[in-house]
């Protein structure tokens, strides 16, 4: 791995695990507790609330940014290629397509679609950004992507049932 690819992933794990992180503090520690405190402090929890729907926009456009441009270092160290000679379409199609790596990272961009869907839905205020569902469905949809990664990673390099072993463990690793 170059230095840049190592950066990159990390840059890329650390926005994911700030999605998980961010939605479910929200709904497992922040609004018990500003339920538990009562009336007087609604107005902080709408306030924190929409501070903490600030870091999750932001962590998706950083993990969605950073997984478009790991998928065009993958295809440089896969085929040789260099950076700017990976952005082919054709290499990209024969990767993307092709590969399992591939089938994965298009899996994670329609659940990176689904969670921007989840999330333009609270930001053009199609519905509140306290509403539970949204928050609930933020949490599936990250976490899903958070163990999707394992199915990118070493756990994949296995067949029957030892594949779905090793995923289901790495994911749990991660989650």
């Amino acid at each position: 791995m170059t230095g840049l690819e190592v950066s990159v992933r990390f840059l890329h794990v650390a926005s994911v695990l700030l999605l998980v992180g961010s939605f479910s503090f929200e709904l497992l520690v922040s609004r018990p507790a500003f339920k538990t405190a009562g009336a007087q402090t609604s107005l902080h929890c709408r306030s924190f609330s929409k501070a903490q729907f600030r870091i999750t926009r932001l962590s998706l456009l950083l993990a969605i940014g950073t997984a478009i441009l790991g998928l065009f270092i993958k295809i440089a160290s896969a085929t040789g290629l260099s950076l700017s000679e990976s952005y082919d379409l054709g290499v990209i199609m024969n990767v993307v397509m092709g590969t399992r790596f591939g089938i994965i990272w298009l899996f994670r961009m329609a659940l990176f679609f689904l969670l921007a869907v989840a999330i333009s839905a609270a930001f053009f205020d199609w519905v509140k950004s306290d509403s539970a569902w949204l928050w609930i469905a933020g949490l599936v949809l990250s976490a899903a992507l958070l163990m999707t990664m394992a199915a990118a990673g070493h756990a994949s390099a296995a067949e029957g049932v030892t594949l779905f072993i090793r995923l289901a463990m790495d994911g749990l690793h991660l989650s």
